[in-house]
């Protein structure tokens, strides 16, 4: 883990490893509960986010979207590729990304109720705040 990096995301090949990986971690519940995978939806919103790959090496491992307002920086995306999970790489990320927005006093965000990363958000102190039929809010304050 000591060849992490975590840089911003500008190419039309970073967007596409970005839009592969999400699909890849998150097609199956997004059907389960949406009923389909739409690749669109997430083409939409990247431009507005800051996006970073997670590199090891030189091999990109990992994607993360997160939009600055105000003091509240929302986490969009937090994926990794499935290999390289349950290695401390999502705790080294966040703590990476807090680091870029030093004004931002919470993280939120939301996540699938049957996500397994649920418990993972738990374990970096992320509060469940709210819920809907199929998402949990999640908030952590620095």
């Amino acid at each position: 883990m000591s060849d992490l990096r975590l840089l911003l995301a500008s190419t039309d090949a970073e967007h596409c490893f970005a839009q592969a990986l999400t699909k890849q971690n998150m097609e199956r519940l997004t059907v389960s509960h949406w009923g389909e995978w739409r690749s669109d939806v997430l083409s939409a919103h990247y431009p507005a986010w800051t996006n970073f790959l997670i590199y090891e090496g030189s091999e990109p491992i990992g994607y993360v979207g997160v939009e600055s307002k105000g003091e509240v920086l929302s986490l969009h995306n937090l994926q990794i590729r499935e290999e390289h999970r349950s290695h401390g790489i999502g705790q080294w990320a966040l703590s990476q990304i807090v680091r870029q927005f030093p004004s931002c006093k919470s993280m939120e965000g939301s996540v699938f109720k049957d996500n397994r990363a649920t418990s993972f958000f738990r374990r970096q102190g992320f509060e469940v705040v709210g819920e809907d039929e199929h998402c949990l809010v999640i908030r952590k304050p620095f």
